[in-house]
């Protein structure tokens, strides 16, 4: 029986120019190759071994390559691609932690609106910023695990970057939250800079003690301070007419997190690498 070959003229011009062969000859020749070893092995004498090597080295990189999501491709409109790929690799920002986020936010604001008071929706907000920096220190759920601790950004810089995308992302749900609630005075915005004070003040702990008791210690501080401002016999529907949520509160809010602010700056060299966390 004879076996049939493809011609040499054509295995040379589908080893160097396959654009010249038309696509009825070029999807022969690649169905034949697969089975034929002869031939393959005269197409890679003909092929151009630095194409072949640049080619084959194209197809790699386009398999290997990680896709990217949709956090890390709005961070690379804001930061260096880099860097944008090692703070998308926070375990706050994964899918998962914002849904969960944002039934938390949903569920507030339902019991907000059913009360007919913001109060609900107040207490809650300025703790849901604290468990996602809490995410963003813990190396045991960060999949950049061993990469993300050699990166150069290791320490401060990884660290403080990841925290404030994780606080920026939840601060906008919170906000988008905060327009469904039954009165949008004033009180519908009072829980940002509560939110933000303990966001700062926990990171400014965190320089000294793990950071998951700075959080959890800024968590309990906010529910004491809640108890404080209801203490007396004050509803839950009026508890956003506190001091805690008007001017003077706000007031004292602001100049805590300037002050918090103040020592994240002048201890910044005291966070810790993530691997000792």
């Amino acid at each position: 029986m004879t076996v049939w070959h493809v011609p040499g003229e054509i295995l040379t011009r589908f080893a160097t120019e396959p654009a010249d062969l038309d696509d009825v000859t070029a999807s022969s020749v690649e169905t034949h190759i697969t089975g034929c070893a002869a031939c393959r092995a005269a197409v890679a004498t003909e092929a151009d071994p630095v194409a072949l090597d640049r080619s084959w080295q194209a197809v790699v990189d386009a398999v290997d390559r990680p896709r990217r999501g949709v956090v890390e491709r709005l961070l690379a409109r804001l930061v260096p691609e880099e860097t944008a790929r090692l703070v998308a690799a926070t375990p706050a920002l994964r899918v998962a932690w914002l849904a969960a986020v944002v039934a938390m936010i949903a569920g507030a604001v339902a019991v907000s609106r059913t009360s007919g008071s913001p109060a609900p929706f107040l207490a809650l907000a300025p703790l849901l910023p604290l468990g996602g920096v809490a995410a963003a220190f813990m190396p045991e759920a960060d999949p950049g695990g061993e990469a993300g601790a050699a990166a150069p950004m290791a320490s401060t810089g990884l660290l403080l970057r990841r925290a404030q995308a994780v606080v920026a992302t939840s601060m906008l749900v919170l906000g988008a939250g905060a327009v469904a609630l039954p009165d949008l005075g004033p009180a519908a915005a009072a829980w940002f800079l509560p939110s933000l004070l303990l966001t700062v003040a926990a990171l400014a702990a965190s320089t000294w003690v793990d950071p998951r008791r700075a959080v959890a210690a800024a968590s309990l501080g906010w529910i004491l301070t809640l108890l404080v401002a209801s203490h007396g016999g004050r509803t839950a529907g009026s508890l956003a007419d506190a001091a805690l949520f008007a001017a003077s509160g706000q007031a004292a809010f602001a100049l805590l997190a300037v002050l918090a602010t103040s020592v994240v700056v002048a201890r910044r060299r005291h966070f810790s690498y993530l691997e000792v966390r």
